[in-house]
């Protein structure tokens, strides 16, 4: 697989994992384990911090 092809491959499941613009929520509803699509595609997770 070539850099690019990997590269716009996260950037795709980065937006669909994004809890911020709802794709998250239709992946959830659809069945999809969305914390483990995030993890087998190596997408690095932050996690917000209470304070």
């Amino acid at each position: 697989m070539e850099a690019g092809s990997r590269d716009g491959e996260r950037l795709l499941w980065g937006l669909l994992a994004d809890a911020a613009n709802g794709s998250a929520a239709i992946l959830r509803e659809a069945g999809a384990d969305v914390r483990e699509l995030v993890r087998v595609a190596g997408i690095p997770v932050r996690r917000a911090t209470s304070k």
